[in-house]
């Protein structure tokens, strides 16, 4: 305590210079006289019993209310347990499956045990034992139990209740970790049934289990235990002392009543022990927690004699109450003053009047700020840019209306009664001016089609963003006001830009303007439509318009739904099957409902069958060997009926490819979590990112993201986060290193780097320091006195 005040009194001299405080302490002081005697001795002997008693109290009250928070949590996880019993999946009829061949019914259990496991923090391992010929066991995947491993799991299927609690002293067969006392809660399957053909076995984490016991015990010392009998299920102290456990439970064997509290005496240490019952599942257990007592009432006593002290020297205890009247008032000067100074302890030396110091401080971030916006500001457009041309190309599908239109507001642009078209710009006719222009110089061509396409539209449409494809062509995205009717401005803009490139560049156009929406969703929808729909140009070299709306009313005989193939694409990327099933059948009958003709309706399924062997290609497996050298487009130019063609589809293109995926996912899925960790660590000072590690490694950031937490069990930010974390601790400890270059060692801006330390700490960077420091000394001085 002595060495506490010394080290605050020596952190507060750079405050007390502070003309203000100076100047404040001094005033108080004049106001505050001599203090009445009476005041302190009536405090010390009058006030001191009681606060201890209440102070008993309402530590014994937060003990009962943590003991019935520890009880719900319990009681939450029996629950889930108990329900899980009875969900249909767990019937009588996979005591007799044979899950070597119903893979399916595998995979599904293991899925489910899977999702148990997660589904509480207590939990650390679920397993599932199925009494049978050769007695199974999923922990959580598929494996056959040894004569010897069988006979301790079958004994779980004796007990007469279908849920209960069991405690080992060494873990289940199968079951990871040290041979300490393990809690399980075992469910027979099926709930309710007289003769369970096997049990649920879900085990909790220890360190878990511990950790909530902490609550029983708001004290450094002291700890918290948890008895089943004479069994110690988990155990949380600070006490060392191997039989101190026994010891309490012989005490409170001994006690007349279920619940309450006692004095226990440890190495000439007062301790309140409090105790009571939890019954769980017609068990009873008991919880403790031990206190000292200098903890719960120390303080007041320290202070009471303070009191009494300095009443009997009436000018120290003038100078005291100068003091804290100061402090109080000073208090929002200086939690404003560290809030400007924070790392700045020259700053905070200085004698000058501390409002002094804030202004010029908040002038200084001020002027910070305005730069800052000044660069957002420059940056903007090229984020603006940035943002639609991700959006046009469809990488932005996982927003929904509502997110692309905050982000889109978030650029400066409006997106009330507003509609959105594409139009598609292609330029050809390249060789027919060899002399002029090279191959190689189609970037060049179309970056000045491109300028010139710009400059026209800015004079015709409200907002307009264009996309350089570096290959003669080029996207033009229009945004107008919701009431305006601009198709005579689109076929007007059509032509002057055909005439400025016939006779700037020499070269012929073919313009293809898509339909109008009000939904930003379906744009990129209207890329691909465009996309596709300047193939319906003319193969002459000639300057042409193609109005798909028109189009479309003059060719209603055919129909390709590319809506639905996109969507069966992303499908198949995140491996949904039974929605791809739903898709590919929406797919056949949205042909068939528009009464095509059958040889354009092999089109379209020739076509759908191209996208998906493209995505097939994509993941790297080759449609060859997945389809053992098949022709499938003869096969499927055979198929007549709707019915078999969705099959075939189903059966012989997406399931074989989904399963080979499936075979290889869990070996790619670690090998490329390791990678991006060790990545991690050799960059973890730079600015990375989720998308980037997502590039990196040739996926996008969904899919690494979910493998991510899938194999080590946090996300990709919380493992970044806790890596820099360590790594500051270490240069706080082990450097002289400034806060600030700390922060930018680690990847982080100083000011947000304080703020993120301290919540994943409780510290700021500086107070951690000087508590590691104080942490050393005091281990230094105890060593020192070791050989006395």
């Amino acid at each position: 305590m002595l060495k506490q005040f010394q080290l605050k009194q020596k952190m507060n001299k750079s405050i007390w210079k502070g003309k203000y405080y100076q100047k404040s302490f001094i005033l108080i002081l004049l106001i505050t006289s001599v203090p009445g005697l009476v005041v302190g001795v009536g405090t010390y002997w009058f006030g001191v019993d009681n606060v201890e008693n209440d102070l008993r109290e309402d530590h014994q009250q937060h003990v009962e209310q943590q003991a019935s928070h520890i009880n719900k949590q319990f009681e939450d996880l029996e629950m889930t347990i108990s329900h899980w019993g009875f969900e249909s999946f767990f019937n009588n009829e996979l005591g007799s499956v044979n899950f070597v061949r119903d893979f399916k019914t595998s995979r599904n259990l293991t899925q489910n045990i899977f999702l148990l496991q997660e589904s509480n923090p207590l939990i650390e391992n679920v397993a599932f034992y199925i009494k049978s010929d050769r007695h199974l066991l999923f922990n959580p995947e598929y494996s056959v139990l040894s004569k010897e491993d069988s006979t301790t799991y079958e004994s779980l299927l004796s007990n007469s209740k279908n849920i209960y609690w069991h405690l080992e002293t060494d873990r289940l067969p199968g079951q990871k970790g040290p041979g300490q006392f393990s809690l399980s809660l075992i469910n027979t399957i099926p709930a309710g049934s007289p003769n369970p053909y096997g049990s649920l076995i879900v085990r909790l984490n220890r360190e878990k289990v511990n950790q909530i016991l902490e609550s029983l015990n708001p004290y450094r010392d002291g700890g918290a235990f948890l008895f089943d009998g004479n069994k110690v299920i988990a155990s949380s102290s600070g006490l060392h002392e191997a039989s101190l456990e026994q010891e309490i439970n012989a005490k409170i064997a001994q006690q007349s009543h279920p619940q309450g509290s006692f004095i226990y005496k440890l190495d000439g240490h007062n301790y309140s022990v409090s105790y009571g019952k939890i019954n769980r599942l017609n068990q009873e257990w008991t919880y403790v927690s031990v206190s000292p007592m200098s903890a719960i009432i120390e303080p007041m006593v320290i202070l009471s004699r303070m009191i009494l002290m300095i009443s009997v020297t009436g000018l120290l205890l003038s100078v005291l109450m100068a003091w804290l009247a100061s402090r109080k008032i000073y208090a929002p000067v200086e939690n404003l003053l560290k809030v400007f100074t924070d790392e700045d302890h020259a700053l905070r030396n200085q004698t000058s009047d501390e409002f002094q110091i804030i202004k010029d401080k908040w002038r200084t971030l001020f002027q910070e700020s305005q730069q800052l916006h000044e660069q957002v500001k420059n940056y903007g457009p090229e984020l603006s840019q940035g943002f639609l041309t991700q959006l046009i190309q469809g990488h932005l599908s996982h927003y929904n209306e509502e997110g692309l239109r905050e982000r889109l507001e978030s650029f400066g642009w409006e997106t009330e009664n507003l509609h959105y078209l594409i139009m598609d710009v292609q330029l050809t006719g390249l060789e027919d001016i060899q002399g002029r222009f090279e191959a190689s110089d189609e970037g060049l061509i179309t970056f000045v089609a491109s300028n010139i396409a710009e400059e026209l539209a800015k004079t015709k449409f409200n907002k307009v963003h264009i996309m350089n494809f570096h290959d003669l062509s080029m996207g033009l995205f229009i945004v107008e006001n919701n009431n305006l009717s601009i198709d005579k401005e689109l076929l007007e803009f059509g032509e002057e830009l055909t005439n400025a490139i016939n006779q700037i560049l020499n070269m012929k156009v073919s313009i293809t303007i898509g339909r109008k929406t009000e939904s930003l969703t379906e744009i990129p929808y209207l890329f691909e439509a465009v996309k596709q729909g300047k193939y319906f140009r003319t193969f002459e070299n000639q300057n042409q318009i193609i109005n798909l709306q028109d189009f479309q009313h003059k060719r209603n005989e055919y129909y390709y739904p590319f809506t639905i193939e996109k969507e069966i694409v992303q499908a198949l990327r995140v491996e949904e099957k039974e929605n791809l099933n739903d898709l590919i059948r929406q797919f056949i009958e949205e042909l068939v409902m528009r009464k095509m003709k059958e040889n354009e309706i092999q089109t379209g399924i020739i076509q759908l069958f191209s996208s998906i062997q493209g995505e097939i290609l994509h993941s790297g497996i080759h449609p060859y060997e997945l389809f053992d050298g098949r022709d499938m487009v003869k096969e499927l130019s055979q198929l007549r009926e709707p019915e078999g063609i969705i099959k075939w589809f189903i059966n012989d293109v997406i399931a074989p490819f989904l399963q080979k995926l499936e075979g290889r996912k869990n070996r790619e899925q670690k090998r490329i979590v390791e990678q991006v960790i060790q990545s991690m660590k050799e960059n973890y000072m730079n600015d990375i990112s989720l998308e980037s590690y997502a590039d990196m490694i040739a996926t996008n950031p969904y899919t690494l993201s979910k493998t991510f937490k899938q194999t080590i069990g946090i996300n990709f930010i919380d493992y970044l986060t806790e890596l820099r974390m360590e790594k500051a601790k270490e240069m706080l400890t082990g450097t002289e290193m400034k806060i600030n270059e700390i922060a930018e060692q680690v990847g982080y801006r100083p000011s947000y780097f304080n703020r993120i330390f301290k919540k994943n700490t409780g510290l700021t960077p500086s107070s951690f320091r000087q508590n590691q420091k104080l942490q050393e000394m005091q281990n230094d001085m105890g060593s020192k006195k070791l050989p006395k």
